[in-house]
């Protein structure tokens, strides 16, 4: 959980032994480890073996990085090293602040004669100059003044009553009642009360997921706020919960989820706040018991996701305690072996109470020892209460009348209805009443394509009126030569170029594919401005991005050309960009202006697919001071298209690489488009993605071309610091 324990002591203190007395050596980051890995051992002047000091600052860096790695999933972690200063925590205070974790200072004060003493018993390199220990031991003596809890290290029960616990006694109460996932559905969880009154003789636990999915999220905020004053309320964080918390940080509500900026944007002033107060207040884990004695206690551990093991060690990170063990698809597994460990137990009954996951529908108790609590109350399923008495377990189901049903919505348009009724098609909610579609990853990954679901690309509708407000293209993919060919990134059945032979109409025009992200502009007339979009949203990072580069350009531009671009978006005609930034979204291939926007097409806000021809489209750009996609050739025949492409499906390191570019989209007589990827450009993102793979401490197979390029790079190779970008310049010699 989200505890840091930093370690505080002049060298020879004891904190690496106390480290391994305590069983903490999995959670411990050490600055001495690290140090021994960056620069090894070194000699003195007078022949001693010393660790390295030359890499301070890399080693430092590499700590706190490390540090807040750690903190992201709230892992319980411990820093071995001197800090003998309240100043030398600075670092660590901030992380805590931002990731909301409790700083536990271990001190351990012995005497400058006895640390001496045991710096001239230790290995040679770890012995420290015995000048450095005095001037240590007397900065040490400083008074430390910090909001957290210091404890001297000779008192290690204190620190395994913060990483166990043996729950909370609730035999008092008469009821232990139990909330399952409430998704902004407010009257299930009214009914509940209105026929079961608050009462101080109960405890009552909430899982979390407050929040998101349905529009009464002001009256569940303002209940919960209420009810969490009371001594006997304990609020749980769900993943939902999780966006508070950035919030809290101070992160930007653009740095969130779509449903949750939807979610701020219903909330009262007032209820924001109290969302606040809620988001400081939840707990990741609340293991409680009753007692039954004479026979054994009763312990349940309530988290909101769900755990495979009866732990009360509160070294499970936190990421695990919200969002589960394993995948979605794991939840009966994990409740399967909770049950087996929990039989094993002789002392108690355990028992664990989850929310969260229920793809599979199981009912409210799973398993002998595990009872889950979701289920899908946000789209009209239940509101799943657990109450446990002296008398044994009673599970409640109250049904929610009262939700945003996909029915509700007003689509006019034939192929809209068929997008929202498809399974491959997922369906995202905006402002304003707009509504994205997109394919999902199971379409894409398992090759579910028909003319709906490959129409769901960077489609926007509003759901209040039924029309298409922007789109861009339906998705086309990837051709290729052969299977064990250089260009490997197929996408999609069998798309080789000999199996579209009969399906192009010729001539085709073949342009060159910018390797960037997708931008997409129309006009939002309700909001009488622009409407800017990337990525399935106008309201995400990327959409912001391409709007503060477009809208930039935008404004330096003439009264002329202003007029222009409107009038095309006015037109209900979407304009669709390749958006480069290599700083700010690095890609694979470099480009010589590297933060640009590339015109692609402009097409009508419909189904038809109308777009508009090349020359018009490049005589606007030119006469508009846009950079336009460029035609690299017309071809009329099959065999010069396969000889064409034919240049680019091979590759090879001891070349001059040819095609240092993403590929080609090929467009037909017809309109039908495939694209085609350059041997070069799926070799480096093949690598990228072994690299990025590599770093996080995945076994990875590379190929025998890429270890010969790997090898050639040295150590830099594998550097972290460098992406594949720069790789690549270094390859071939165009930077040091």
């Amino acid at each position: 959980m989200r505890n840091l324990i930093v370690l505080s002591g002049v060298p020879s203190a004891g904190k690496s032994t106390w480290v391994k007395k305590n069983e903490l050596e999995q959670f411990t980051v050490s600055s001495d480890a690290l140090r021994l890995l960056y620069a090894g051992i070194e000699y003195d002047l007078e022949g001693h073996q010393r660790i390295s000091q030359k890499a301070d600052k890399k080693v430092w860096n590499e700590l706190y990085s490390i540090v807040e790695n750690r903190m992201k999933d709230g892992q319980l972690t411990v820093v071995d090293a001197t800090h003998i200063s309240e100043k030398s925590i600075s670092e660590y205070k901030k992380l805590a602040k931002k990731y909301n974790y409790r700083i536990t200072i271990i001190q351990f004060n012995i005497s400058l004669e006895e640390a001496l003493k045991r710096n001239s018993e230790r290995e040679e390199y770890k012995q420290v100059p015995e000048k450095v220990i005095r001037d240590m031991y007397e900065r040490s003596k400083q008074k430390w003044n910090g909001n957290y809890e210091i404890i001297d290290a000779e008192d290690s029960a204190n620190i395994k009553n913060r990483l166990f616990t043996s729950g909370e006694d609730l035999t008092k109460y008469e009821k232990v009642v139990v909330f399952g996932d409430i998704h902004a559905s407010f009257f299930p969880l009214k009914e509940y009360f209105d026929n079961n009154p608050y009462s101080k003789d109960n405890f009552y636990i909430f899982l979390g997921d407050y929040i998101d999915r349905n529009y009464q999220c002001n009256e569940v905020v303002s209940f919960l706020y209420d009810l969490m004053q009371n001594d006997n309320v304990i609020l749980l964080q769900g993943n939902h919960e999780g966006h508070i918390k950035k919030i809290l940080r101070g992160e930007s509500i653009e740095n969130t989820t779509d449903e949750f900026i939807k979610t701020w944007s219903l909330l009262s002033e007032e209820n924001r706040e109290k969302l606040k107060a809620i988001g400081r207040k939840v707990r990741q884990i609340f293991v409680f018991k009753q007692e039954t004695i004479p026979l054994p206690p009763t312990i349940y551990s309530r988290t909101y996701g769900r755990i495979s093991k009866p732990a009360f060690n509160l070294s499970i990170p936190t990421k695990q305690l919200i969002k589960g063990v394993g995948n979605y698809s794991d939840m009966q597994a994990c409740d399967e072996n909770f049950t087996k460990f929990s039989l094993e137990e002789q002392y108690a009954e355990i028992y664990s109470i989850h929310g969260h996951r229920n793809i599979e529908n199981v009912d409210i108790q799973n398993t002998k020892r595990t009872f889950n609590l979701c289920d899908d109350v946000e789209h009209g399923g239940y509101l799943r209460i657990l109450e446990i008495t002296r008398d044994g377990f009673n599970p409640i189901k109250i049904k929610n009348n009262d939700y945003i049903k996909k029915s509700d919505k007003l689509y006019t348009d034939e192929i809209v209805k068929k997008l929202h009724e498809s399974g491959y098609v997922k369906e995202k909610e905006l402002n304003d009443g707009i509504v994205s579609f997109n394919f999902t990853r199971e379409a894409f990954f398992k090759d579910h394509w028909d003319d709906i679901s490959v129409s769901a690309r960077g489609l926007f509708v509003d759901s209040e009126t039924g029309k298409i407000v922007a789109r861009s293209y339906n998705k086309f993919f990837n051709a290729w030569f052969e299977e064990n060919d250089s260009n490997t990134e197929h996408e999609y059945g069998d798309c080789s170029i000999y199996t579209l032979k009969d399906k192009i109409k010729f001539p085709v025009s073949v342009y060159k594919k910018e390797n960037g992200y997708l931008g997409i502009i129309s006009w939002d007339y309700k909001n009488d401005t622009f409407f800017i979009a990337s990525k399935s949203t106008n309201l995400g990072e990327y959409a912001l991005h391409f709007k503060e580069m477009f809208m930039g350009w935008y404004n330096k531009q003439n009264i002329e050309i202003k007029e222009n671009i409107k009038k095309v978006v006015q037109d209900n005609q979407s304009m669709i960009f390749e958006v480069i930034d290599e700083e700010f979204d690095p890609h694979i291939i470099h480009n010589a202006c590297t933060k640009q926007f590339v015109l692609l097409d402009i097409v009508k806000n419909d189904f038809s697919e109308t777009y508009w021809d090349y020359d018009s489209l490049r005589d606007f750009a030119f006469n508009n001071t846009l950079l336009c996609k460029a035609k690299i050739i017309d071809i009329y025949n099959f065999e010069h298209l396969e000889y064409f492409l034919g240049m680019y499906k091979d590759f090879s390191l001891n070349e001059e690489p040819n095609g240092c570019f993403e590929g080609f989209v090929i467009q037909d007589a017809g309109g039908f488009r495939f694209k085609f990827k350059t041997a070069y450009y799926c070799f480096w993102k093949s690598l990228r993605n072994k690299l990025e793979a590599y770093k996080k401490g995945n076994r990875v197979a590379f190929s025998l071309e890429e270890k010969e390029l790997l090898s050639k790079l040295g150590p830099i190779g594998l550097c972290c610091e460098k992406n594949v970008l720069q790789l690549q310049k270094i390859y071939y010699n165009k930077e040091d």
